[in-house]
């Protein structure tokens, strides 16, 4: 809600995006589209990118792109290992449960408010 995240306010970044989201060349990919159908998603992704991808190497790919794989291996997908540029946040990525809804067990009332009222400026 600060800020105080690489690219700055997330609102901000979100809503500069979906300017774009008409644009030929951007993608928007929900994550509860993949939460709800990794394969579907993840065929979009090769087909928005021009690849062709043996069958073969679906299930490979699936494998890699699931999160019980990235939980696993959580210390892989920490962009700050790689920057660094935030001296006060944590070095560890918090990978939590992969679940779609999960802020709503995060966030108290007040919170939830706050960000819905930050929300609204920009959508």
């Amino acid at each position: 809600m600060q800020g105080k995240v690489q690219y700055g306010s997330w609102f901000k970044h979100v809503s500069e995006w979906r300017n774009h989201q008409d644009h030929p060349n951007i993608m928007f990919i929900r994550y509860e589209d993949l939460i709800l159908n990794l394969p579907v998603t993840i065929d979009r992704i090769i087909h928005f990118c021009g690849f062709h991808v043996d069958k073969e190497r679906m299930s490979d790919i699936l494998k890699k792109c699931s999160f019980s794989f990235m939980k696993q291996h959580e210390n892989m997908f920490d962009y700050i290992n790689e920057t660094k540029w935030e001296k006060e946040c944590s070095q560890k990525l918090d990978v939590r449960k992969g679940q779609n809804t999960q802020a709503r067990q995060l966030l108290n009332q007040e919170q939830e408010k706050q960000f819905e009222k930050e929300w609204g400026k920009y959508f």
